[in-house]
């Protein structure tokens, strides 16, 4: 393409980053009600919209239609965040995949370093979850605590299964889709936009994490996975490459998916829905952890030219 390019004027550029903002919160929306709606009619026509609703509402007295629901997840999910990713990426840049900044060229001493940042994570993930979970909301607590309870039995019967294609088929939906999907949307889109915004990627990095932990809908894991999307934020910062975060991401999924799939079928004893007591020295050791392997990415991301 010719260097003398003018990408501010490339499509929505040229218009100001609220509207685009309106723009990706509308695709998403929309992207999300024509695919669940899709989904329903289609996964509907063999089992019934009915009992596909009523699956939802009851997932562990309806396990014979968990893999329909399954299957619907897949669908709206890649149309809700991979595609409205990639057209809205494709409105930024010609090529989507420049935007969002997959290369080919993916540096594997930054993706073992994604995987350790999401491992040493895992005492102050377990210590914030801890603490978040007394939190009380008021008047809706007993209402964000019903749909807390209605989310992790959805959670338990898609993780209880007891085949090695029931957990491959767990592993491709929870591990690699949507650590594909939502990379794109919230580090690939959202977090260029409003770095775009602010010019500061601290602050990108913090709102996109907030943004990323709020649309799980889980206000009481709102902190754990607010600062696990921070991480990732500034792996995606200093890796310079999205695939970076996708195996990081996928690292961390997979391995939930593998160690329930253990427990559910009695070969540990690890539960991976048991919030433990926080161990105060395993916390600040993950703290410190964190924050250290983060400078050293940055400076290696420096001595390597990915950023």
């Amino acid at each position: 393409m010719d260097s003398n390019f003018d990408w501010k004027n490339y499509r929505i550029n040229k218009y100001p980053m609220f509207a685009q903002y309106l723009l990706l919160a509308g695709t998403v929306l929309l992207s999300l009600m024509v695919f669940q709606g899709v989904g329903f009619l289609v996964l509907g026509a063999k089992y019934g919209i009915n009992n596909l609703m009523e699956a939802m509402q009851n997932p562990l007295q309806n396990m014979q239609y968990m893999n329909a629901i399954k299957w619907l997840q897949l669908i709206y999910s890649i149309g809700a965040f991979g595609l409205s990713a990639l057209l809205i990426a494709g409105l930024k840049r010609p090529n989507p995949l420049d935007y969002l900044q997959a290369k080919k060229n993916i540096n594997l001493e930054m993706v073992f370093y994604g995987i350790v940042l999401m491992t040493i994570a895992l005492p102050l993930i377990n210590t914030t979850m801890y603490y978040n979970e007394q939190i009380h909301f008021g008047a809706l607590d007993n209402f964000f605590r019903k749909m807390e309870l209605q989310d992790a039995d959805l959670t338990k019967a898609f993780l209880n299964v007891h085949t090695w294609k029931g957990l491959l088929f767990n592993v491709f939906i929870i591990g690699l889709v949507a650590a594909v999907v939502e990379e794109f949307l919230f580090r690939g889109v959202l977090q260029n936009m409003l770095n775009e915004s602010f010019k500061n990627i601290h602050v990108s990095i913090f709102i996109t994490a907030a943004l990323f932990s709020a649309i799980h809908m889980q206000f009481l894991g709102f902190i754990p996975r607010m600062l696990m999307g921070v991480a990732l934020g500034y792996m995606y910062a200093y890796s310079g490459n999205i695939l970076t975060n996708i195996a990081a991401h996928f690292f961390n999924n997979a391995s939930q998916v593998v160690i329930a799939y253990f427990f559910y079928n009695n070969m540990t004893t690890m539960d991976m829905d048991k919030v433990e007591a926080p161990n105060w020295l395993a916390t600040i050791a993950s703290a410190v952890m964190m924050i250290v392997l983060i400078i050293w990415m940055k400076k290696r991301s420096e001595k390597l030219f990915l950023v």
